[in-house]
């Protein structure tokens, strides 16, 4: 996902645009906003990643790649 040789910032700058931008396509096809919040889910979005902080979304996110390949793994067997 975000290379581990990238400086601080880079990575802050990739992940937030990269959450922004899952953030939002989830949003507006789960209410059907069309992008009418879309400001309001960025300054959300980061928020949450500054308090956060990009290491643990970095963490989160490989935990959560590696439970959903066990549970196909698990699931086509």
């Amino acid at each position: 996902m975000v290379d581990k040789c990238l400086p601080e910032k880079a990575k802050t700058s990739l992940v937030k645009h990269k959450v922004q931008k899952e953030a939002k396509k989830y949003v507006n096809e789960k209410l059907g906003l069309e992008g009418q919040l879309d400001q309001h889910v960025e300054a959300l979005a980061d928020k949450v990643i500054d308090t956060a902080g990009v290491s643990n979304v970095l963490k989160a996110k490989d935990i959560y790649d590696k439970l959903s390949k066990l549970k196909k793994d698990n699931g086509s067997s």
